[in-house]
């Protein structure tokens, strides 16, 4: 038992590890971690695989082997030492290691809020409460009704006891008000689709294994319209995806070109497929984004016919007027000739 006297944060620490010889995982070594019920379980005996994914996925543990510098870790596994050199070595903790260090009862805590500021706006799943905060304090300062930093912040605590998730989107990611895809009214063209908490997730013909790559938007074949399906943040656990697309023209969807995206539904994907592209949600939305990229390639061409039917009725108009002229030029001509012949004898 420990007798603690005080608590402190730490930003880093460094613990004692043990390669394992025959399956080479690597264990925190005199480590325990903690379960839902408070109790500890061993990592060195009790349960050692507990105790290896707990680290790897950056859980919360216990360790008596954990130290404030890495002098003082590589002192206590015997750095240097030909005959436990392969077996020990000295690695960081990750944030929310617990440690002892004499009688102060230490964790390490990489600020969350300060790292939730410099991530992007989506996520691959279901954003963390800290991220949402952020992402809802951001929006609040961009309202002209927000005067104060305190009252954004007021408001995006609100919004987290909610459970809601605001974007701090601005008219540039957006881009410009939603139009109508036939029977879609909810379309909008996004100019910077990283900005406005997209998430590329891949090319409709590649998620749902089509047979194409786009729909040609002309006769000649220059100009294609392809199928796009983008991620928002999760919610329930569960990924969030939309259909859109892109055009050639403009830049592609993959390198973060400009994109429409159809919020008419949002397909919700099942939190147990491993790969994102697996899942239910995002196929069906490959095949409504595939869907999206012909309609709009069909008015296209269809608008670009009509536009070259239009030009050459035109041109033909312009014919025939002309000939129209000439044929009176020849006819006034004619007049005159018959005039000065005068009276036939």
């Amino acid at each position: 038992m420990h007798q603690v006297k005080t608590a402190r944060r730490v930003a880093a620490a460094f613990g004692v590890f043990w390669t394992e010889p025959a399956t080479g995982r690597v264990y925190p070594c005199e480590a325990y971690t903690i379960d839902g019920d408070g109790s500890l379980t061993s990592g060195d005996y009790a349960d050692g695989a507990k105790i290896v994914a707990a680290y790897a996925n950056g859980e919360a543990f216990l360790t008596y082997e954990g130290f404030a510098t890495k002098e003082a870790a590589e002192r206590s596994c015997g750095i240097g030492n030909p005959k436990t050199a392969h077996q020990y070595d000295v690695r960081p903790l990750p944030a929310g290691t617990f440690f002892y260090e004499g009688e102060t009862f230490c964790v390490v805590a990489a600020s969350p809020i300060s790292e939730a500021f410099k991530s992007p706006y989506y996520v691959a799943a279901e954003a963390p409460a800290v991220s949402r905060l952020v992402w809802s304090y951001r929006y609040w300062r961009q309202q002209a009704s927000t005067r104060t930093a305190e009252m954004a912040l007021f408001n995006a605590r609100k919004d987290i006891e909610a459970g809601r998730t605001r974007y701090p989107l601005g008219l540039q990611a957006w881009g410009n008000a939603p139009f109508r895809v036939r029977s879609f009214e909810n379309v909008r063209w996004i100019e910077n689709p990283r900005a406005a908490g997209l998430r590329f997730v891949g090319y409709s013909d590649k998620i749902a294994s089509l047979r194409h790559k786009g729909w040609f938007t002309d006769e000649h074949q220059d100009e294609t319209v392809r199928g796009v399906v983008f991620q928002l943040a999760g919610k329930d656990g569960k990924p969030q995806f939309v259909p859109g697309y892109d055009n050639s023209i403009n830049g592609a969807a993959d390198s973060n070109g400009p994109c429409a995206v159809c919020f008419e539904e949002i397909f919700e994907g099942d939190p147990e497929s491993y790969a994102i592209v697996d899942h239910d949600g995002a196929i069906e939305s490959a095949r409504r984004a595939d869907q999206l990229a012909e309609w709009v390639a069909d008015d296209e061409r269809e608008y670009r016919e009509a536009n070259s039917a239009g030009i050459r009725y035109t041109e033909l108009g312009d014919d025939i007027s002309k000939a129209r002229q000439q044929a009176l030029a020849l006819l006034a001509e004619r007049r005159a000739v018959l005039n000065q012949l005068g009276p036939a004898n």
